[in-house]
C-alpha cells in the first residue's frame, strides 16, 4: 500500500488523524507524533521522520505516493513582544527551500505538497502573530518554492474568510474547522494514489 506522510505544526496535528480515517484502506497515512513546530526544527529531524515513517531501505522511496508539509505558525510568532519574530521572512525562505530539496532529493517520485500556513481567528488580538504578518511569510514561501516540485495547497484560503466560531482560540480549529482542512487534505493527497 501507497504511503503519505504529513508533516507540519499543530494545525497538522488537528487533521492528521482525520486524512488518516479517511484514506484508510487506500494509502498509508503516516506523521510524526510531535508538532513539527518551526522550519530549522523540521529540517533537523527530517531524516529521522522520514526513516522512521517511510522507510530506511533503498528502495522505500518508491513507496511514497506524497508528502504534504508546512511551516510557518511557529516562525513568525513573536515569542516577546520585544523582540522579532523567531525567523525573519529571509530565513524562514531559505529553510523552506531547503526542506523542499531535502524532500525532493529523498523521494524523487512522489508528489510533494506544500501548505499555505493558517490565519489567526478573527477574535486574536493580533500578539504574537497577525494574520497578515502570516500572508507575507505565505508569499514569501510561495516565492521560494517557485521552480521546485512543489504543488501548493492553500489551506490559508480554505479558512481566510472564517468566523471566529471556526476557531477554539487563536489559531486552531474547533472539530469543523480540522473536518473542513482535513477534506481539503484528503482530497489533495488522493490525486497521488
Amino acid at each position: 500500500m501507497k504511503k503519505i506522510l504529513l508533516l507540519g505544526d499543530s494545525i497538522r496535528e488537528g487533521y492528521c488523524q482525520l486524512v488518516k480515517a479517511d484514506l484508510e484502506g487506500r494509502a498509508e497515512v503516516v506523521f510524526p507524533a510531535e508538532n513539527c513546530r518551526f522550519t530549522q526544527y523540521t529540517y533537523h529531524l527530517l531524516q529521522t521522520w522520514t526513516h522512521d515513517l517511510l522507510g530506511r531501505e533503498p528502495d522505500s522511496a518508491d513507496n511514497v505516493a506524497a508528502i504534504h508539509w508546512n511551516c510557518g505558525h511557529w516562525d513568525c510568532e513573536r515569542f516577546s513582544r520585544i523582540h522579532e519574530p523567531l525567523n525573519s521572512i529571509p530565513t524562514y525562505t531559505e529553510m523552506i527551500r531547503r526542506i523542499e530539496e531535502s524532500l525532493e532529493a529523498r523521494y524523487p517520485k512522489a508528489r510533494i505538497i506544500f501548505a499555505t500556513t493558517t490565519p489567526m481567528s478573527p477574535a486574536h488580538d493580533g500578539a504574537g502573530r497577525t494574520t497578515e504578518e502570516i500572508r507575507a511569510y505565505n508569499a514569501a514561501a510561495l516565492e521560494a518554492l517557485k521552480g521546485t516540485r512543489a504543488e501548493i495547497n492553500d489551506l490559508f484560503a480554505i479558512l481566510e474568510n472564517e468566523p471566529a466560531e471556526t476557531f477554539r482560540d487563536y489559531c486552531h480549529l474547533t472539530p469543523e474547522g480540522c473536518r473542513k482542512l482535513a477534506d481539503r487534505v484528503t482530497a489533495v493527497v488522493s490525486e497521488a494514489l
